[in-house]
């Protein structure tokens, strides 16, 4: 037999712009539940970037120990071209870690009032024809039980085909340019000129997209391929570290930040009946290099 939970928001997904989201609505005193399948936010496919220029728009300040590293530009290579862009303040970045800012931006929304439940997955959603009620299923693998939610809005922020799109049957079936790949890891112990700068690559090995270098400080970044296609992944993501091989053959892979990216819109909509998607469910990112922290942020406190 279920737990049954009645509350005024349920948010599917921890991310920041969940946690933004779940943060704005507890701040108007309403009953918030945030369910993610994690114990903690954190390990995802990002290359932990964030743009300075966005920092004005946020509805809270980040503490400076969780901005890692700033980059004063990007440079743009093709063959033997190399194009550098700094100067203005949207060339401009700064690297973080996932791991230390997820969580921060879920503490923000426990701090307003929201609960939340970890190692807790979507099971199944059902709504009536208009989508303004639903019921909830999830389960909690600690607790090894159903648990039935009848939110009187759900927020998903749960992603890059997202979940709560596919169980409410609104998740594009041709998927073709809409998701982009990754195949990433973060490196150790390298050999980084220019690492105040981001470095971005074109070429072959990236199927309309790109490789790229994002540093997270003088010895470490996050170095991968971002294609269009899944085909050869693994090919091109081999083809790219020969490329940069000066840089990275004494490198040591740490964490693996593989994974998808939102490129077009998942759905038709962000918002069905009393259904929203915030963050990478309702490809809420700039392009091309799909930044999406801080644009789910103020997307979730919007």
């Amino acid at each position: 037999m279920s737990k049954e939970i009645k509350c005024d928001v349920l948010v599917i997904g921890a991310g920041p712009a969940g946690s933004s989201a779940a943060r704005t609505v507890a701040k108007e005193g309403l009953n918030v539940i945030i369910a993610d399948k994690k114990e903690r936010p954190g390990k995802v496919a990002c290359a932990e970037v964030i743009s300075e220029a966005l920092l004005r728009y946020l509805p809270f300040q980040i503490p400076s120990k969780l901005l890692r590293h700033k980059m004063r530009g990007i440079k743009f290579y093709y063959k033997d071209i190399c194009i550098k862009r700094e100067g203005d303040i949207w060339w401009k970045s700064i690297a973080i870690n996932r791991d230390e800012f997820d969580p921060f931006m879920l503490d923000l929304a426990v701090k307003e009032g929201a609960s939340y439940l970890p190692l807790t997955e979507l099971v199944d959603i059902r709504c009536d024809s208009s989508f303004k009620e639903c019921k909830v299923l999830l389960f909690d693998k600690k607790k090894e039980e159903h648990v039935c939610v009848y939110p009187k809005i759900l927020i998903a922020g749960d992603g890059v085909c997202s979940p709560t799109l596919g169980k409410i049957d609104k998740l594009r079936d041709d998927k073709k340019y809409v998701i982009g790949y990754i195949k990433s890891h973060e490196f150790q112990e390298i050999d980084l000129p220019d690492a105040d700068y981001g470095h971005v690559y074109f070429g072959e090995f990236a199927d309309g997209a790109y490789g790229y270098i994002f540093p997270k400080s003088k010895k470490t970044a996050n170095i991968g391929v971002a294609t269009l296609s899944d085909k050869d992944l693994e090919k091109n993501y081999n083809d790219f570290l020969s490329l940069i091989k000066d840089k990275v053959e004494r490198g040591i892979k740490t964490v693996d930040r593989s994974g998808k990216a939102p490129v077009r819109d998942l759905s038709d909509d962000i918002t069905y009946g009393s259904i929203m998607f915030v963050g990478d469910a309702a490809n809420q990112n700039l392009k091309p290099f799909v930044e999406g922290i801080l644009p789910g942020v103020i997307c979730g406190f919007i």
